[in-house]
């Protein structure tokens, strides 16, 4: 059986003679060409996957810019001790599919909570306040007050997340906190991992490349992720308009968009009681799974 050959290509072609085509080329010219192959061939490849654009390299952070990060953790951590503001929730395949209107005030120690969270006509929804490692939760839906201790996974009847008494304080606040236990690490660039006592990364804090400043912070093994956008600042305290708390792996997540926040300013500790409306029941939750 005969090989069909691609017309169009030179090397298949036979001259009158029998012999390869000449194509011009120098056995000297050829023996160049060969030898700057790879190199013509991975300038090929940079530019197809940059899209003719320069490919930078960034490394990790080095030691001073993670203690930078961490200096402007702690010291924005260290500026609010109380804070409270307006603004509106958008709760995704989790307890309500709509937009509604929210009030937050909290003072970080001793740590307390309020979030009023209701319906843009008026309604209450959820009336949720944290003490210490306590929390009560009014749902006004089901006509309950739930009490319980704030154990991992407590608020996750009303959250699509896992928020814990340390992470719920920095989500309502809009900004991130330093954790003292674990090794601080950059493994990548513009990133600033928590390491345990294995190594695994516990945290995950990623900086926006231009201001340096966080962009999201993901606990791998709370399968946790927030987000931080449009930073603001009131008297050198930052803090970001818009706040996502992701469930990393699902759909559910919750968007806090923020109005302008006031701090440190003087929070009657009325604020932080909770009584039980007329017609609802209480449910203690002792164990979350």
């Amino acid at each position: 059986m005969k090989e069909n050959s691609c017309p169009s290509d030179p090397s298949t072609r036979a001259t009158a003679s029998g012999r390869a085509p000449s194509l011009g080329i120098g056995s000297r010219a050829k023996g160049s060409l060969l030898r700057r192959m790879p190199f013509i061939l991975a300038l090929m490849f940079l530019v197809t996957v940059s899209g003719c654009a320069p490919v930078l390299f960034k490394k990790p952070l080095s030691d001073q810019e993670v203690r930078n990060v961490v200096s402007l953790l702690k010291a924005q951590e260290e500026s609010v001790n109380a804070f409270y503001t307006s603004g509106q929730m958008v709760v995704k395949d989790w307890y309500w599919d709509q937009e509604a209107n929210t009030l937050m005030a909290g003072t970080r120690t001793p740590l307390r909570l309020r979030m009023e969270i209701t319906h843009a006509w008026g309604q209450p929804i959820l009336h949720l306040l944290v003490v210490g490692k306590t929390f009560k939760a009014l749902s006004y839906g089901e006509r309950k007050l739930y009490i319980g201790d704030l154990n991992p996974g407590a608020l996750s009847k009303f959250f699509p997340a896992d928020l814990g008494a340390d992470l719920i304080w920095e989500v309502l606040r809009g900004f991130p906190k330093l954790r003292p236990d674990g090794r601080l690490e950059s493994r990548k660039a513009d990133q600033v991992s928590l390491l345990g006592q294995n190594g695994d990364e516990m945290e995950i804090l990623e900086l926006d490349p231009e201001s340096g400043l966080p962009r999201r912070i993901s606990f791998p093994e709370r399968k946790v992720a927030v987000d931080y956008k449009d930073f603001q600042q009131e008297d050198g305290i930052l803090y970001a308009k818009e706040v996502r708390v992701t469930q990393m792996g699902g759909t559910r997540n919750l968007t806090l968009k923020n109005g302008k926040m006031v701090f440190n300013k003087p929070i009657p500790d009325e604020i932080f009681r909770m009584e039980m409306p007329p017609g609802f029941e209480t449910e203690y939750i002792e164990k979350t799974n």
